[in-house]
């Protein structure tokens, strides 16, 4: 029997493909953030050095000669702030507050408090141009005032170091990340292999057989160990109940046997004892039909046990299916005629079943009883052995009104019964002993509805032995 799983849910590939490249791509932002700052500091410092060195170089040219100052502008001093990017390079001298050469306009913060060979950095706005500029303060032995020298380059150049080191950074994250999450599939595929190695024990498994055997535990990771030692537990647990329940049911209808047996002799013999009274004689008569219930019941329970064990021994046996289906033909016929029902048997050829007689016998007999019981007095029951090349088939039709298709996948479940067959005797038993010896004998049963031109069937079709 299949079952449709819910797959709603993620599989344990794509959960660990999404914990894992999320986990990655927020250790690649965050290294992204931490390594922007980084890249922003070391294109500023890198910068810096060379203003630092500009400014160095100008301050060290200054001298002071009869309380004036005089100064040279070395030419290295703004070449080595050249770049690509051309940025403009401003520049201003002053004395104290007098103003010696450079961008007359350009802003002096730096009082006279400031001390001597302090050099300081800041950002600044000049000509609408943000600039980066570099103040350094000399104090000569000769002056009173300080001599504050004081250069300037806008950020183009250092900007674009910067977007540069970051695309060269964001370049390597997404080609790291997208190289682990390329490997990542395969080798979650591999780190579940022994996951589906599980998974191909239970699979392989014959759905219609009861099958307890444990798994393997050969190769086993150790976190698997845990779940398969305790699925193994599980179906040591489940086998010992059923096979506490088939002991159960197989002791109870054998001892029950023999006390119904007992009971229906002396109903039989209430019955031969001439009597007036009418309802006495109509009471015995239901007591007795009552027992034949019960012990048809105790009878397909015994049957039901008899086939669903699993001795491979009590299967193997092979019988004539021709010869054992013709004479329990010969044996039900006077009962079907009793009920007013034609039984006709047909077999060109014989063929041989994988089962001891005694099951192939209760196997038919069911579906032969049920045609009878439920097709109805004035019909007919025919029972045919057809032999194909991969198969043989035992078919059982009636003209009655058949099992509707809805009802059909339900029809050889335990105790299922037609909703409109309440009122009729039975125990739903015999579709299911049926089935169940059907799947011994590596067979199945199949249903063919009626139509206006054949009668409802039956079929057993078993694997050829010969």
């Amino acid at each position: 029997m299949s079952t449709i799983l819910n797959t709603s849910h993620w599989s344990l590939t794509r959960r660990q493909l999404v914990v894992v490249g999320g986990s990655l791509t927020l250790l690649a932002i965050l290294l992204g953030v931490g390594g922007a700052w980084f890249i922003e500091d070391v294109a500023e410092r890198m910068s810096d050095r060379m203003l630092a060195a500009s400014v160095r170089s100008i301050t060290d040219t200054i001298r002071a000669e009869r309380g004036q100052v005089s100064l040279e502008l070395p030419p290295g001093a703004f070449g080595m702030l050249e770049d690509n990017a051309r940025d403009n390079v401003y520049y201003s001298v002053h004395h104290g507050s007098r103003f010696l050469t450079g961008y007359r306009d350009f802003p002096n913060p730096v009082g006279t408090g400031a001390s001597n060979g302090s050099t300081g950095f800041r950002y600044d706005d000049y000509l609408d141009q943000r600039v980066r500029v570099v103040t350094e303060v000399r104090q000569l032995p000769q002056l009173r005032d300080p001599v504050v020298v004081q250069v300037a380059e806008t950020l183009d150049e250092r900007g674009a170091l910067a977007r540069s080191m970051l695309l060269g950074l964001a370049l390597l994250e997404a080609t790291l990340v997208g190289f682990a999450i390329f490997l990542l599939r395969p080798a979650i595929r591999w780190g579940l292999r022994p996951v589906a190695a599980v998974q191909s024990q239970i699979a392989a498994r014959d759905p219609d057989k009861i099958d307890f055997t444990p798994l393997t535990t050969a190769d086993v990771t150790p976190e698997l160990s845990g779940l398969i030692l305790g699925f193994n537990n599980l179906l040591g647990q489940l086998g010992q109940a059923t096979e506490r329940s088939r002991r159960f049911t197989a002791d109870a209808s054998h001892q029950l046997r023999t006390p119904l047996a007992a009971l229906r002799a002396h109903v039989e013999l209430l019955q031969r004892r001439s009597t007036n009274d009418a309802q006495q004689m109509a009471t015995i008569a239901d007591i007795r039909e009552a027992t034949e219930r019960l012990q048809r019941l105790l009878t397909q329970l015994l049957a039901l046990a008899r086939a669903e064990q699993e001795e491979d021994g009590l299967i193997a046996n092979l019988c004539d299916a021709r010869a054992v289906i013709q004479n329990l033909c010969m044996r039900l016929a006077p009962g079907a005629a009793a009920a007013g029902v034609e039984l006709h048997f047909r077999a060109d050829l014989s063929f041989t079943v994988k089962l001891p007689a005694i099951l192939l016998e209760e196997m038919v007999s069911n579906l032969i009883e049920n045609a009878v019981r439920y097709g109805g007095a004035g019909g007919e029951v025919t029972v045919e052995l057809k032999r194909a090349p991969d198969r043989n088939v035992i078919s059982i039709s009636d003209t009655g009104p058949g099992i509707p298709v809805e009802h059909q996948p339900l029809a050889t479940q335990r105790f299922f019964r037609l909703p409109r067959d309440q009122h009729l005797s039975g125990s739903g038993l015999g579709l299911s002993i049926a089935s169940t010896l059907a799947h011994r004998a590596g067979g199945k049963i199949e249903f063919v509805s009626r139509t206006s031109s054949q009668p409802f069937t039956v079929v057993i079709a078993i694997p050829s032995t010969d």
